[in-house]
This record gives C-alpha cells, sequence and structure tokens, in this order.
C-alpha cells in the first residue's frame, strides 16, 4: 500500500504508539521485548498497523527498546533521589528521559516512566 504525501509521519507515530503499547502491555517488565524476535514483534505491530512497513516496525522496535533500558534507569535514579524529592522530581525524572530518547510525546514519557517505577519494584 502506498503512502499519501505527509502521512509518513503520521504512519510512524502509529507505529511508534503500537510499538509501545507492547512494551507496557506487561505491568512487570517490558515482556514482549524480551522474550519475541524481530519478527514476531514486527507481527504483532502489524496486526495493529496493518499499513505499516517492516522498516517503520523496525525503527520502533529499536527506539522503545531504548527507551526501555534508559526508563529503567531512570526510575533507578529517581528511587535513589537523583532528582529530588516531592511532586516536582517525577517532572524532572520524566524530563531527564524525555531529553535522553526524543522523539515519544509527553503522555508517552510519563507512562513509560510509571510502568518503569512498577518494573523497577519487582
Amino acid at each position: 500500500m502506498g503512502t499519501v504525501a505527509g502521512a509518513p509521519e503520521r504512519v510512524e507515530g502509529e507505529v511508534r504508539r503500537a510499538a509501545l503499547a507492547l512494551a507496557l502491555s506487561d505491568p512487570r517488565s517490558p515482556l514482549a521485548y524480551e522474550t519475541h524476535t524481530d519478527a514476531e514483534l514486527i507481527s504483532c505491530i502489524v496486526e495493529r498497523v496493518p499499513h505499516a512497513s517492516p522498516e517503520d516496525c523496525l525503527a520502533a522496535i529499536s527506539s522503545v527498546r531504548r527507551l526501555c533500558d534508559a526508563v529503567y534507569e531512570v526510575c533507578n535514579e529517581f528511587r535513589a533521589c537523583r532528582f529530588g524529592a516531592g511532586p516536582a522530581a517525577t517532572a524532572r525524572a520524566v524530563s531527564h528521559l524525555s531529553h535522553g530518547q526524543p522523539g515519544f510525546s509527553l503522555s508517552e514519557y510519563e507512562n513509560t516512566f510509571a510502568a518503569g517505577l512498577l518494573w523497577t519494584a519487582f
């Protein structure tokens, strides 16, 4: 299926959201990324975004893997009070995550940080 001019960013966003949803689907860890091959992950993404290309899927998988790796580190730093204390500490941690792994929306960073807090609690 061809893409419409101006649509690649929309498709990339849909693919990235689908890839991130897979990572956040387990409250204990980004299990889908730990137990499935890239080919299996691509298949899952294409089920959610049928017009996604394998290249877009691989790019999204790579980006989400980096984000998941980074969130473990950020959450451990958060628990060590590296970002301070109180409500502002969460905002600083999410900001740190976003600067280190650009390309996601604020709500995606917030959701990933919340999931990361659960992942690092186990």
